[in-house]
């Protein structure tokens, strides 16, 4: 398949596709563990502190801007430590001093010849450590759904750190019902990396140390007939000797992301194809990496059978990712981490707890099965603010994947 990368198309929707791999810098995360602050900066982030009280034993909490929109009725009864309350969620305050802001193409460091971009990867290219964009929760500027079309999604299933070829991996379309429930299947294919996929396989290379060491095939898929404007679940499940169970949701195709026609240098099975079209490239995760997220957590027993594993990123409105923003979910995680900036091997890393890194990421681990709120929030101009909220669900022995890019269209 030819090379989409700098063109693929961004749903209002998850994870970022074929992430970049970020370089090792001076950053706020590393002047924190210079300074000596990582120890109160992880009793923030896990709940603890000396007394065992709850948020609301520490007096008021901060007023968080943009959380009124949040409209709907929480079970939660006060946060754990230094924990809070924020759109039904649990998420740690953000340290004095280290304001959220958005990740400059700059900071990401290139992969051979490639340049990074923001089309491709979900950075500022006109710089770094700009305050992320909240337009989208302001009235008159807050997205709303549009009139569905139906479009054919295609693309390639990618992989989100280690892994074998994916093919044969069944990628679904469901519709996502209330409360993140799982809605009717609106179409499923399986993704090959042979006939009949045949010329529009990609390869990824997998690089260490930036040096490629391997490459794996990206089995293709296309599936006819999903409508644009709707909240929607995209599932990837294959052989569970290799492959965990992927939820990806809150994606929407948006009206104006439509292809009328495939694009020029479209491979042939692409070319084939009639309009409307939309590439979507879901997300494949391999049991070796379900490990060891759970390992690099520090979950000496693992992911407990009954429950799963949420991945979050956070972007602002204009959809670029955001460093040292606060995640936290609801019910609470037993791990929590953040991500280093090597998006070649994201790996969780304990000592990052001023918030998310140059990716955007945030894991939590053995999350109980069922309803899951997810949230993000931040320090910027001496205020904290909401940076998202989403209602999904958790699957036992799976992962859900949230995106968590301001106002959705759907929340409005």
């Amino acid at each position: 398949m030819a090379d989409t990368r700098a063109g693929v198309k961004k749903p209002d929707d998850g994870l970022a596709l074929n992430p970049t791999k970020g370089q090792r810098r001076v950053r706020p995360i590393m002047m924190l563990r210079r300074l000596g602050w990582i120890t109160l900066a992880l009793a923030g982030a896990l709940g603890c502190d000396d007394g065992g009280t709850t948020s609301a034993d520490a007096g008021p909490r901060p007023a968080i801007l943009f959380e009124e929109l949040y409209g709907e009725v929480c079970t939660v009864s006060g946060c754990p430590g230094r924990l809070l309350q924020t759109a039904c969620t649990c998420v740690a305050s953000p340290l004095d001093g280290f304001d959220v802001n958005r990740v400059g193409c700059s900071e990401l460091e290139p992969e051979g010849d490639v340049p990074r971009t923001p089309e491709a990867d979900f950075c500022d290219g006109a710089g770094a450590s700009a305050a992320p964009d909240l337009g989208c929760f302001m009235d008159g500027s807050r997205p709303t759904l549009g009139t569905p079309e139906l479009v054919t999604m295609y693309g390639v299933v990618e992989i989100f750190d280690i892994g074998v070829d994916t093919n044969e991996i069944t990628v679904d379309v469901l519709a996502e019902d209330v409360d993140g429930r799982l809605g009717t299947v609106i179409g499923s294919a399986l993704a090959l990396v042979g006939d009949p996929a045949g010329p529009c396989v990609e390869s990824d290379t997998d690089f260490q140390g930036g040096e490629p060491v391997a490459e794996r095939r990206l089995g293709f898929y296309q599936i006819p007939e999903v409508p644009t404007e709707t909240p929607l679940i995209v599932r990837t499940r294959g052989d569970s000797e290799f492959w965990r169970d992927v939820y990806t949701y809150g994606v929407i195709i948006r009206n104006d992301q439509v292809e009328a026609a495939p694009p020029a240098d479209a491979c042939e099975t692409v070319a084939a194809l009639e309009g409307p079209l939309f590439e979507y490239r879901p997300m494949a995760l391999s049991t070796s990496d379900w490990h060891d997220l759970a390992d690099s957590a520090r979950l000496t027993d693992g992911v407990r059978a009954r429950s799963g594993v949420v991945l979050a990123e956070v972007r602002d409105c204009a959809d670029v990712r955001l460093e040292l923003a606060q995640v936290g979910t609801f019910p609470l995680a037993v791990g929590r981490a953040y991500f280093d900036g090597d998006a070649t091997h994201p790996r969780p890393d304990p000592e990052q707890m001023a918030g998310t890194g140059v990716l955007g990421l945030w894991a939590g681990l053995d999350v109980p099965a069922g309803q899951v709120d997810v949230a993000a929030i931040g320090s910027t101009g001496g205020q904290t603010v909401s940076l998202g909220w989403y209602r999904a669900r958790a699957f036992a022995g799976a992962v859900t994947r949230v995106e968590l890019r301001g106002l959705r269209a759907n929340q409005n």
